[in-house]
This record gives C-alpha cells, structure tokens and sequence, in this order.
C-alpha cells in the first residue's frame, strides 16, 4: 500500500505540473522573435571578407555593424549560395518574410545584364536589398588562404 501512495502521490504532483505548464506556457502567445536576416553572398572568401572588414571598420565607428557578432547572436545568417544561377535566389526567401542583403559579383555579359535584373526586382521586395559589385570577385581582394570565420 505504502507504494500506491506514492506513485498516487507523484500523479497528483505530475499532473499539477502539466496542468500549470499547460495553461503558463503552452497557451501564452509565442514571444515575439525576430527572424535573422539573411546574407547571400557568392562564397567563402565573399563571407571572410565581409565579417573581417566589417570588424576593421566597427573598431573605428562602431555605429558600422559588427557582422561576427551579428552571426554569433543569431540576427544575421549568411548563405554562401556558390555563384549558381542567381535567378533562384530571387523569391527563394520570399515566403520567409525575413530580411534580405544580396551581394553578387560583377560577371562578364550576358551574365552581368541577369544579375542586374535580380537586383532590380530583390530590390522591389519589403526588407530586401541587392547589390551587384563593380568588381568581379570582392572575396579575393582580402582572400587570406584561411577558411571564414
């Protein structure tokens, strides 16, 4: 008898428990989350150079984000697309309604004139912005031979 009481015992307990976790927890709204914004960049050495200058340059203003400690908290996520077609990554993230930075390198033509035009319309999207570089591949003007960070 002494171990029905207590195995009733621990019922009551775990079932007070659920009841309190069920009405606190599971039916309180959600907190509110910012989802990370996304960072599409060409590769690896696109990746390196963004987060190293951009700690160069929140060292001196440090109203220039970090883009490390934007990663490491979870408020940005880069994605290293591989210089695919960028005409996939258009609206890839559209039904995310997150945030968007895209930086894609300047090609030769006719490839330059496609770029161009994903630009123009990633730009019409709310919270969406693109960039295409002057210059052919940013990552290997600061490629340091180490993989980024």
């Amino acid at each position: 008898m002494h171990v029905n009481s207590v195995t009733s015992k621990l019922y009551r307990s775990w079932t007070q428990l659920a009841a309190l976790w069920c009405s606190k927890i599971v039916q309180q709204p959600p907190p509110v989350h910012t989802p990370p914004a996304f960072v599409l960049v060409e590769g690896p050495n696109d990746m390196a150079f963004l987060k190293r200058i951009s700690v160069i340059l929140h060292h001196d203003d440090p109203t220039i984000p970090d883009l490390i400690s934007l990663e490491t908290d979870g408020r940005i996520v880069f994605i290293p697309f591989g210089g695919s077609d960028v005409r996939f990554w258009t609206f890839r993230l559209a039904s995310t309604r997150s945030r968007e930075f895209h930086l894609y390198d300047h090609e030769i033509s006719p490839e330059t004139e496609v770029r161009e035009h994903v630009v123009y319309a990633v730009n019409q999207r709310p919270g969406c912005r693109a960039f295409l570089q002057s210059v052919a591949q940013l990552g290997k003007v600061f490629q340091s031979g180490n993989p980024a960070p």
